[in-house]
């Protein structure tokens, strides 16, 4: 009895699951794209805004802050955009490349180490830590 309990739930689930992909599935997919992409445009504005008269160690740590409340991949994605715009018109500042690993496309190992025992100084352990301190990394590339 049981079983045919939890066939009929899984079977019933399959259809909704199927029933949803193909009446709602590309509408909420293109919703779903439409708000990303708005949330990265306000993030970036956001921190073009900051930005402007702040140095680029101020909006790293601002960045670091905004995952901090949240770790989602939606907010590591929302901090990178904010570091982005903040650091187009942010103050360099010497010291904040200093002990950055070069840049390269495949992460070695050292690059690895580096952005761990960063983001555990910052007391910030998710991915998304890594994930700006690989930004940090591409910024202090082109300088």
């Amino acid at each position: 009895m049981i079983k045919k309990i939890i066939w009929s739930l899984i079977i019933v689930s399959g259809v909704g699951f199927y029933l949803w992909a193909e009446l709602a599935g590309d509408d909420w997919l293109k919703r779903f794209n439409e708000d990303r992409q708005q949330a990265a445009e306000v993030s970036f504005a956001q921190g073009e805004a900051a930005g402007a008269g702040a140095t680029d160690q101020a909006c790293f740590d601002a960045g670091i802050s905004q995952i901090a409340e949240c770790l989602s991949i939606s907010c590591t994605i929302d901090a990178g955009q904010y570091l982005r715009g903040c650091w187009g018109v942010a103050q360099a500042t010497d010291p904040f490349c200093e002990g950055v690993p070069p840049f390269n496309d495949d992460k070695t190992e050292e690059e690895k180490e580096w952005a761990r025992f960063a983001c555990y100084d910052l007391n910030s352990r998710g991915d998304g830590c890594r994930l700006l301190m690989r930004q940090k990394q591409q910024l202090c590339a082109t300088r």
